[in-house]
């Protein structure tokens, strides 16, 4: 999974379009730009789902997130396009969930990973907060992958097309769970 983290950058892509019109606009270039490099590139399919955000409400003080998604190509791949990458998502929490038990197993006896290769540097053990936040924010994933996917099956998904199941064997339920605990024992 290519996941590209730039978080200066994230943060100026955060700032929000000043009206849904002027968002809705953004994402429709945005999805013109694609077509393009798809067809330029020789890509067959594509499938994408974008997030802007936006002020919302009266005031237009709150920011809100607004989605869109696409499939360029075979509309027949579209499904399973998207399930190789929610599986590949899962695929990564687990591996981020697996290096956290590892960072709070260490933590609990006091050592710390040693990095691999010829020359050891002593290595940055992460503070009982921290660990806190990383559960918190692989937890928050989590959850919003639920809630994309109920998004999807209840808004987007045509008719013809299967439901996604995002959890069909409760591993996801059960990472929440786990997620949930090692937020409370660092909470405490």
């Amino acid at each position: 999974m290519n996941l590209v983290h730039d978080p200066e950058n994230y943060e100026k892509m955060c700032e929000p379009h000043s009206t849904i019109d002027e968002a809705k606009q953004a994402l429709s270039a945005f999805m013109e730009e694609v077509s393009y490099l798809r067809k330029r590139h020789r890509i067959a399919d594509v499938s994408l789902v974008a997030e802007v955000c936006v002020l919302g409400g009266n005031t237009g003080a709150k920011t809100k997130r607004m989605r869109t998604m696409a499939h360029y190509g075979s509309g027949l791949l579209t499904h399973e396009m998207l399930l190789w990458g929610v599986g590949q998502s899962h695929e990564a929490t687990l591996n981020d969930v697996e290096k956290l038990a590892e960072l709070v197993n260490n933590y609990e006896k006091g050592q710390a990973p040693l990095p691999l290769g010829d020359e050891p540097e002593k290595p940055k053990v992460k503070t009982k907060a921290e660990i806190k936040a990383e559960a918190e924010r692989q937890f928050a994933e989590i959850e919003q992958t639920f809630l994309d996917v109920a998004h999807w099956n209840d808004a987007v998904r045509k008719p013809d097309e299967e439901p996604i199941d995002p959890d069909p064997d409760g591993t996801l339920a059960g990472l929440r769970r786990y997620l949930e605990c090692v937020v409370k024992q660092c909470s405490e």
